[in-house]
């Protein structure tokens, strides 16, 4: 049974990733042409923006389906690497702020001057809770807004 699902999920992962790995280029490439004259630039720019991170953040969906089989096979690992917190933090929340402006709440990020810039960790694991914190607040907040706190107590990262 585990063998099925573990196949089951390679390939929906491989028909759904066959699609966006044309999707989050030709976005790439049609932010780039855009002309700057033109009077909808930063409009179209931001709509196009929001397509290519979600873009990007289905794919990193698709990749944590694959997790479940990478899991039961015992084959998952952590990726740890330095990153920039911060624009970490600022990618995840470029991505959500549409969905705050759809329930037309703001949103604030503080974080706490004592965090390192840099940190070594799993990005993508980082964003993934992220990702669902952001998303549960945003769910659960009626009006408003959704407060994002990052402080470093004893080496851990605190959101």
């Amino acid at each position: 049974m585990q063998r099925i699902r573990s196949q089951f999920f390679s390939s929906v992962a491989h028909e759904l990733r066959t699609p966006l790995n044309t999707v989050i280029p030709m976005v790439s490439l049609v932010l780039s042409l855009l002309p700057k004259t033109d009077p909808l630039y930063e409009r179209v720019r931001k709509l196009l923006s929001i397509v290519h991170s979600s873009s990007i953040h289905l794919q990193s969906v698709i990749e944590d389906a694959l997790d479940i089989s990478r899991i039961e096979n015992n084959k998952f690992k952590l990726f740890k690497q330095y990153f920039d917190i911060r624009q970490s933090l600022n990618e995840v929340i470029d991505i959500m702020n549409f969905q705050l402006e759809q329930k037309s709440l703001t949103h604030a990020l503080l974080v706490e001057e004592h965090v390192p810039r840099i940190i070594f960790s799993d990005q993508k694991r980082l964003k993934q809770v992220l990702f669902n914190l952001i998303g549960n607040a945003i769910k659960f907040t009626i009006s408003g807004s959704v407060r994002i706190i990052v402080g470093y107590e004893n080496q851990a990262l605190k959101i």
